[in-house]
């Protein structure tokens, strides 16, 4: 057994330095193996038998169970049910409405059917075990990714001395095959790793997930709980083609206003010793109201968003204003507009030019206009911000709410202490889903009305002044994207969750009334304090290459590789390719140049996720050999509009 551990270690050193000095370190004195005529009859986990008989013939049971009822799950990323209004609607509705899986008006579930070659794009394995059970799968499967997690590294060692690892190892370096062993004590941590594996693979692969449960425990179906309750971030935010050719068209646009832009630079840190007040508009500032008031200005009062109402309803006028949303309509007179400079229209003029105004650069350029002190910022992975020059900031994370944005600055400028007002994440009440004093609460949207807090969409979380609220996946999104940017804020930094809603990890709960500030600043410290990082740049300096042209010509040879690529399969395609053909196009768009994945990137990870879901899921070789092509096609034509659509609006 020694020397086939030592064979193994060697094999590992090669392959992962750091992965093996952390096995040579892990203890088995809690694990023994019973040996009767030099055969392995079981193992003992801290004086409990592991199988219920000989490993190797219960991992054979396991796997043979597998095959015959197979554990899978799947995510479904997007569905369109009204009538199609952005073109990203209508090539997602043709690949809907051409699988009669996916357009059934009950929820799509994965039969977990294995048909034709027994492929398996992502499986998923709780505990090395004894290891018997990982050679006998790579036997039986045509297994592409495999991700093995565990508590620690102890079963990973066991194995090393009951099985030869070579040719599994062997199996996995072969193209399009991996690997990964993940272990951590805590089942959040564990699933979030297990996670980020994923989506560097390929986060469409998230919406099917193959399950194989080796050793049962609480520990193994909480972390298998954890990866389902927030799988659901993999398929959010993937973005589409409309929403950022007008993020691009509208940063052209901000950039003619020459606004000072956000620079990130180092500035005067005594600044961040100033209290940072970010305001929200969640049912729960409404008790806040008066605290907030008296300590105006003791802190930079930042409102996000719907918070601007609040304080405009109570008289306060914040020091910064903050906006990222571009979302346009028609309204009642036909005329195309957006939502953000339509709410904030509701302000009087008087009002808007006390404050500092902080915008994402995809807004629309009437948004700026209607404030007299603006200040631009942009973001990575943005359509907009692919033409800038480098050397201009981006922030990392601003996004699913423009509250995630202001967290964001307030961590990355790394001010002292930080509170959150209205930053519910969720609901006590389907009465009370804003504030009182909120737009959202005065002009209630339709799907706000009738809100059913009952229904599966919605889970209950932890509260951060009760036991549990409820709330949904776009708070649970917000929520998620907070304790991200929280886990990479300065060690200095606190922050203080004051609402009365979902907890918030990285936050101390804070009661507003426990708040205790003594030292007033002026008006001008505070502004110094956030517009200190911000300058001017020479408006024609901004564009990479001096014009927008060049990126265009550069996205165009882009889609017309990937239509290349679609031609080549459309002829023959089954399901046995599908997987590698979705694989090689998340890997050529992950290389691919900047403006092209942000304009066509979303777009195409939903259409390849629906024929992901729709193939894994029949088990008629003839309609999925027809939806195999299909999807190629509608995704060629899918390209072949955008190009023209590019060619007219950038080239003509």
């Amino acid at each position: 057994m020694e020397e086939l551990y030592l064979k193994n270690l060697g094999l590992f050193q090669k392959e992962d330095i750091v992965l093996a000095n952390k096995i040579k370190d892990t203890s088995l004195e809690h694990i023994n193996i019973d040996i009767y005529q030099d055969e392995i009859v079981n193992i003992k986990y801290n004086g409990e038998n592991l199988y219920p008989t000989y490993p190797n013939v219960s991992a054979q049971i396991q796997v043979n169970e597998f095959k015959k009822a197979p554990k899978s799950y799947s995510m479904y990323p997007v569905r369109q049910d009204d009538e199609p209004c952005d073109i990203h609607d209508k090539f997602v509705m043709k690949m809907q409405e051409a699988s009669p899986i996916l357009n059934d008006d009950k929820k799509y579930i994965h039969k977990g059917v294995f048909t034709e070659s027994d492929q398996i794009p992502l499986l998923i394995v709780s505990s090395c075990g004894a290891g018997y059970h990982i050679q006998k799968l790579i036997e039986n499967f045509e297994i592409f990714n495999l991700i093995i997690y565990d508590k620690d590294l102890s079963f990973l060692k066991l194995s090393m001395h009951l099985i030869d690892w070579e040719p599994i190892l062997a199996y996995f370096k072969q193209p399009n095959r991996n690997i990964y062993i993940v272990a951590n004590e805590d089942e959040l941590e564990l699933a979030h790793l297990i996670l980020i594996k994923i989506k560097n693979i390929n986060p469409v692969l998230v919406t099917i997930i193959y399950f194989f449960q080796h050793l049962s425990s609480k520990f193994s179906s909480d972390v298998m709980s954890a990866i389902l309750d927030k799988g659901f971030l993999l398929v959010m935010g993937w973005g589409f083609y409309d929403d950022e050719l007008i993020g691009l068209c509208n940063t052209m646009n901000n950039i003619k206003l020459d606004m000072p832009i956000y620079n990130g630079l180092n500035a005067n840190i005594s600044l961040c010793n100033i209290p940072v007040f970010i305001i929200g508009s969640g049912p729960s500032i409404d008790n806040d109201i008066e605290i907030i008031k008296q300590n105006k200005n003791k802190a930079i009062i930042c409102s996000a968003g719907s918070g601007l109402s609040v304080l405009y309803s109570n008289g306060i006028v914040p020091d910064f204003h903050f906006e990222i949303e571009r979302m346009p309509f028609i309204n009642d007179s036909g005329i195309k507009t957006n939502y953000t400079s339509q709410a904030l229209k509701k302000y009087t003029k008087e009002y808007l030019d006390k404050i500092n105004f902080i915008g994402l650069n995809v807004l629309f350029k009437e948004v700026f206009e209607l404030f007299k002190k603006r200040y631009l910022f942009f973001r990575n992975n943005d359509a907009g911000s692919a033409i800038v020059e480098n050397s201009i900031a981006r922030l990392t994370v601003t996004n699913p709410s423009v509250i995630n944005a202001v967290i964001s600055f307030a961590a990355i400028l790394k001010f002292r202490n930080v509170y959150l007002f209205g930053a519910d994440s969720g609901y006590k009440n389907k009465d009370l889903t804003h504030s009182k004093d909120s737009l959202y609460y005065k002009e209630q949207p339709e799907f706000v009305k009738d809100l059913d807090l009952n229904i599966e969409e919605f889970r209950k979380v932890k509260g951060n002044f009760c036991d549990e609220i409820t709330t949904d996946v776009t708070l649970s999104w917000i929520k998620e994207v907070i304790e991200t940017i929280l886990k990479r804020r300065d060690i200095n930094t606190t922050f203080y969750n004051c609402s009365d809603g979902a907890f918030i990890k990285g936050t101390k709960p804070l009661h507003s009334e426990d708040i205790k500030l003594d030292k007033i600043y002026t008006k001008e410290q505070k502004e110094e304090a956030f517009l200190q990082y911000f300058k001017k740049y020479p408006k024609e300096k901004l564009i990479k290459y001096g014009s927008v042209d060049m990126h265009i010509k550069q996205v165009i040879l882009d889609i017309e590789e990937i239509q290349l690529m679609c031609r080549k399969y459309m002829a023959k395609i089954t399901k046995k390719e599908i997987y590698l053909i979705i694989q090689n196009l998340h890997e050529y768009m992950t290389n691919r140049y900047q403006l092209t994945k942000s304009l066509i990137g979303g777009t195409l990870k939903v259409l390849s996720s629906f024929a992901f879901m729709h193939i894994m899921a029949s088990d008629s070789k003839v309609k999925n050999d027809f939806y195999a092509k299909y999807y190629l096609k509608v995704m060629n034509d899918f390209l072949e509009y955008v190009k023209k659509d590019l060619i007219k609006k950038f080239l003509n």
